[in-house]
């Protein structure tokens, strides 16, 4: 009995620490996180995208105008490549193109409206106690 007793005291030690660790390597998802930069040099734009166990990606684009939130919708077809990033945002039927500096610290790229024009952004990454709100 004792032995048993170890046993499910020994399972349970490792599957804590194997769910933490892999907790740890979802956090250290270069590409997850908040994104912010200028579009059309007048409105501040945030991106927050956040990764699974999967591998898969969610994600939100805001947009504000002086201050205020002009748009808030939900990303989707959410694709990192290398340093690709895709998506699309459906709100808007807009796409999104980009790619990622070498360090991930900055994504440029264009949204293509539905008329297939495109207008660039520039965006950082920044971190979550020094984000704009």
């Amino acid at each position: 009995m004792k032995t048993q007793g170890r046993n499910s005291t020994s399972r349970a030690l490792v599957i804590s620490v194997l769910c933490i660790v892999s907790q740890m390597l979802i956090a250290q998802d270069p590409c997850a996180g908040r994104w912010e930069g200028k579009f059309m040099e007048d409105y501040l734009t945030v991106i927050t995208l956040e990764s699974s166990e999967s591998g898969s990606y969610t994600g939100n684009i805001k947009m504000y105008a002086d201050g205020d939130m002009i748009q808030d919708d939900e990303l989707f077809v959410i694709k990192v490549s290398g340093n690709e990033l895709t998506f699309y945002i459906q709100a808007k039927e807009t796409h999104f193109k980009g790619k990622f500096d070498e360090d991930v610290s900055g994504l440029s790229g264009n949204f293509t409206f539905p008329d297939k024009s495109l207008h660039p952004i520039s965006l950082h990454k920044v971190k979550t106690e020094t984000a704009l709100k």
